[in-house]
């Protein structure tokens, strides 16, 4: 008796399945179309792979320069708006840096310097220069340049950024 039951169940999917198709219109769509349309990123100056690129999408500088490789070492990054967006055909150069005649480094002496010596590093600012007053009048003159890094406002970058410009002697 089961076996008539799963008999007739089968029959009666199949005849469904074979009687009453399910189809679905299947529809063509030209793939090109879909496609935004592309836009063109020229970049050229000093980068790495200077050219052309293609882009379906908004895109930073960034990305861009990015895609070229990146910068040389002798590109002049500071005109650039890396998150500026570009969205439309675009061309971008990268300049290279300006060569200044060299100047000779005014070295300022961090155990002796005033407060307006100290103000004359760049990258020392009246915060700063308060600070490392205060720090070599309670410590004593610093015996290397990394002591530096103990004064208060003072990190690593700051100090990589006045290390040139100052001595102890």
């Amino acid at each position: 008796m089961k076996q008539a039951f799963y008999l007739t169940l089968l029959v009666t999917a199949v005849l469904n399945v074979w009687l009453f198709p399910t189809t679905d219109p299947v529809i063509h769509e030209d793939q090109a179309a879909m496609l935004p349309p592309a836009f063109t990123v020229e970049i050229m100056g000093e980068v790495v792979f200077p050219g052309t690129y293609h882009f379906y999408e908004p895109v930073t500088l960034d990305t861009v320069i990015t895609l070229a490789g990146g910068l040389t070492d002798e590109a002049d990054w500071n005109g650039l708006h890396f998150g500026e967006l570009i969205s439309g055909k675009r061309q971008v150069t990268v300049h290279r840096k300006q060569t200044q005649e060299s100047n000779p480094v005014l070295l300022v002496n961090v155990n002796t310097a005033s407060f307006q010596e100290l103000l004359l590093v760049p990258g020392i600012n009246e915060q700063i220069a308060v600070s490392l007053l205060v720090y070599r009048e309670s410590h004593g003159p610093f015996q290397h340049v990394d002591d530096l890094i103990k004064v208060k406002y003072i990190g690593p970058v700051t100090l990589e950024k006045i290390r040139p410009y100052v001595t102890l002697n």
